[in-house]
């Protein structure tokens, strides 16, 4: 815990409340209903989910890490999905490719990524 593994994570459980290695459909809820109405994330939608994530996290756990380190962290992993799963130069992802690269732990090759 700490090092590439952190508190408020998009997709898996704090590792004092939880399980924190396998994926859980209630914590990813958050980005997966986020930016309605539209059929893709960007950089504001992935912002409103770390603020809302940490929101979340901070009434679950109390012992949450939550330092300059965790943020950087967390604010590299949403540049990731962003960039890599959707478009590096506008920051675009298409929700289908995000979806299924956290829900399935695969890239969307099936899906035309």
């Amino acid at each position: 815990h700490g090092t590439i593994e952190h508190d408020v994570s998009l997709s898996r459980n704090d590792l004092p409340i939880g399980n924190n290695i396998h994926f859980n459909e209630t914590v990813f809820a958050t980005l997966k209903n986020s930016n309605p109405g539209a059929d893709y994330y960007n950089t504001t939608s992935a912002a409103q989910v770390l603020v809302q994530r940490l929101a979340e996290d901070s009434l679950i756990n109390p012992n949450l890490t939550n330092t300059i380190k965790e943020l950087t962290v967390r604010i590299i992993e949403s540049g990731f999905y962003l960039s890599v799963i959707g478009n590096v130069t506008t920051g675009v992802a298409p929700k289908n490719f995000v979806q299924t690269f956290f829900e399935q732990e695969r890239l969307p090759l099936e899906e035309g990524w």
